[in-house]
């Protein structure tokens, strides 16, 4: 109960048109989010930006500073995005426009931490996530094809005779095609929220945290490649069994396990922060 009430309190100095704007934007992407052709993603996906503001509210109320007024360098940002809004509104793409003019607003009457972090959550939540369909097939191919060839190239060292062929594996005269939902973007998206909290949990430094969180994508391609040589070799040895929703869903399961615990075994490579000695 007490953390809870000093999270409320920390939430309570964030200066208050900053602080509404961040509020009205959460709730738009509430509404995209509730009608979203996937509801679940698009929820993993607004976590993700609620997410983005944690190091906001992560330290003491003394270290905020978030109700320090507009710095000339926060306002100059403001204007810039302004002027950028206006100019995409006119000749660019038009997706844009909403996500600067409510950064514009974080940043002049905020501060350069408020700013940063509110816009980071600001286009995720009027960008990301409205254009998420479109976004999740963008980066599935890549990381189908990624996988297809990763696979392949695991099963060959294990003595089968395979070869990848775009978006599948030839398994012994067998053509299995790897879909969507086998290459890892659907637990992609439930990760950004997840590695995000950790990653600035384990780091000290912002260098340092994103760093770990960009890890986040080839732990998953390797990841999923697991899954897939695992699927490939029992539909081989077992059967078709292999296939169906029950074990693919423990896959799944199993792949977001092996995926969090290489994420923060990696978060402990990173350099821990110097422990300073107290003199009397």
């Amino acid at each position: 109960m007490k953390k809870i009430n000093q999270l409320f309190s920390r939430i309570g100095k964030t200066p208050p048109i900053p602080g509404l704007i961040l509020l009205g934007t959460a709730l738009l992407g509430v509404w995209y989010a509730t009608f979203s052709y996937r509801w679940d993603s698009g929820l993993a996906l607004w976590a993700w930006g609620l997410s983005v503001l944690y190091p906001l509210y992560a330290r003491d109320a003394a270290e905020l500073n978030l109700r320090q007024y507009p710095q000339k360098g926060s306002q100059a940002v403001g204007w810039v995005l302004l002027a950028l809004s206006a100019i995409l509104a006119v000749t660019g793409p038009k997706l844009l426009v909403l996500p600067a003019l409510l950064a514009a607003g974080v940043f002049f009457f905020g501060n350069l931490r408020l700013g940063i972090y509110g816009a980071g959550a600001i286009l995720i939540w009027t960008l990301i996530l409205p254009q998420a369909e479109y976004l999740q097939h963008l980066i599935s191919l890549p990381m189908r094809i990624m996988s297809a060839g990763f696979s392949s190239e695991i099963l060959s060292l294990f003595g089968y005779d395979t070869m990848a062929e775009q978006t599948g594996v030839n398994l012994n005269g067998r053509l299995i095609a790897i879909t969507a939902a086998c290459s890892g973007i659907e637990q992609l998206e439930a990760m950004l929220f997840i590695c995000w909290i950790l990653s600035f949990s384990m780091q000290y430094r912002a260098l340092f945290q994103l760093l770990h969180f960009f890890t986040l994508l080839p732990i998953l391609l390797f990841s999923n490649t697991v899954r897939l040589v695992i699927t490939l070799i029992g539909i081989q040895t077992v059967g078709d069994v292999f296939l169906s929703d029950t074990v693919h869903t423990t896959l799944g399961l199993g792949m977001i396990l092996l995926s969090i615990l290489l994420f923060i075994g990696i978060g402990n490579l990173f350099p821990k922060k110097p422990i300073q000695n107290k003199t009397v």
